[in-house]
């Protein structure tokens, strides 16, 4: 067991070491903890470049956002002993919190601070490296003047971005001209599943393919070799899919991979033959 974990623990730091040389980080700390046992706690590379001061377990770093993640934790494990409420106002348990609109200040929840809607912006000088505690930075934030978001606006805004995304993945596909199938249309079609999205199912209809799955009813178009084009509507756009069926060893159409765009799965989504063609 000890030789499996020196190899697993060697292995991450030389994958570690790869990572801060593509990113270009300087120094770095790992820790992994298992069952209360410390499985590794390395330093690598610099805390001080110029000085060569090595990075060791005990380096501090700044927490960063992982306070966000210790602060909602805490909050909930009082709000399964009751002892507190995400959605009571947050003066009903500081009384002196203050926002710079008394009526934001009077219906800022604690849920509102989590999901980052009280309005406030980031303000990082305000905290970061600062010398102010954070009583001190509590008691400022009243004379921050709050951002008004026009989130009808931002919806717009993104659909427009979102449709222009959807374009550039819409361009034509490249196409070998003049191919044919490798079997009969019928062959193609059956059930297939895939464990997450389902099963999907292909038949024919007056010698057109169509695929159905949920409430989708599409008809498939032959682009080249084994592979079909369909075309998808996604958030009132239309999309290309490919489909692309694969033989296994004894000549069988035993599966097809669904080419998503990139955006929504850099990987093809495998479905494997349940049934028969239908015929």
């Amino acid at each position: 067991m000890q030789k499996i974990k020196s190899s697993l623990t060697g292995r991450l730091g030389g994958y570690t070491k790869e990572m801060m040389k593509d990113l270009n980080v300087p120094g770095a700390a790992v820790a992994i903890i298992k069952d209360r046992e410390i499985i590794l706690s390395e330093g690598f590379g610099y805390r001080d470049i110029e000085n060569k001061k090595p990075v060791t377990p005990s380096t501090l770093f700044a927490i960063g956002s992982s306070t966000k993640a210790f602060g909602t934790l805490s909050l909930s494990l009082l709000a399964q002993q009751q002892k507190f409420n995400w959605d009571k106002s947050v003066q009903t348990y500081i009384p002196a919190f203050s926002l710079h609109d008394p009526l934001a200040s009077s219906q800022t929840t604690a849920r509102n601070l989590a999901s980052h809607r009280s309005g406030v912006s980031r303000h990082e000088l305000l905290w970061y490296g600062s010398s102010l505690t954070r009583k001190d930075i509590a008691e400022k934030i009243q004379y921050l003047e709050l951002d008004a978001i026009d989130w009808r606006k931002r919806a717009i805004e993104d659909t427009a971005k979102f449709k222009e995304m959807m374009k550039e993945l819409d361009k034509p596909l490249p196409q070998v001209k003049e191919t044919t199938l490798t079997h009969a249309v019928e062959e193609y079609t059956g059930i297939f599943e895939h464990p997450a999205y389902g099963k999907m199912e292909v038949y024919k209809q007056n010698d057109t393919l169509y695929l159905k799955w949920e409430s989708v009813n599409i008809e498939m178009k032959h682009h080249h070799y084994n592979v079909y084009t369909t075309k998808w509507n996604l958030s009132h756009t239309e999309m290309t899919v490919l489909i692309a069926y694969e033989m296994d060893v004894e000549g069988e159409l035993s599966q097809f991979k669904l080419h998503l765009p990139p955006m929504l799965s850099t990987k093809p989504i495998v479905f494997s033959r349940l049934t028969d063609r239908i015929s």
